[in-house]
């Protein structure tokens, strides 16, 4: 069964994926980031804190850092 990545409460307006294609992060209105497991579709880590939606979000080469 396909399953979708739920979690965001607002809209996503920004998603990058990391260059090894193991996690995609994402970024809404709802001012938070999330990082996502692409296997298992897994919420990874929750960056919260932000004020006015998060517009752009992006993966270092590294995959360690976003």
């Amino acid at each position: 069964m396909n399953r979708p990545f739920t979690g965001h409460t607002k809209p996503v307006f920004a998603l990058a994926v990391t260059i090894d294609g193991q996690h995609i992060i994402s970024g809404a209105e709802d001012d938070v980031v999330k990082v996502w497991s692409v296997a298992d579709k897994r919420l990874v880590s929750t960056c919260i804190g932000h004020t006015s939606g998060v517009a752009a979000v992006a993966a270092m080469p590294d995959g360690q850092r976003f």
